[in-house]
């Protein structure tokens, strides 16, 4: 699971700062579409963070 942290750390800090970057550009905000937006890309991230995890843990048992 250690790799898992790892991967998560890393691939969190890189999607951290294309998010930041999103939203210099406007594309994702606190409301309206930008919130819908920033919200399907945050679920995304969730999602493949548990779907590996769940995975990475089936493979150690």
């Amino acid at each position: 699971m250690l790799s898992f942290v790892y991967q998560e750390t890393v691939g969190g800090a890189v999607f951290l700062l294309g998010l930041i970057l999103a939203w210099r550009a406007g594309e994702v905000g606190p409301r309206g579409r930008g919130a819908r937006r920033l919200a399907v890309l945050v679920g995304g991230f969730l999602l493949l963070a548990l779907c590996q995890g769940t995975l990475q843990w089936l493979a150690t048992r």
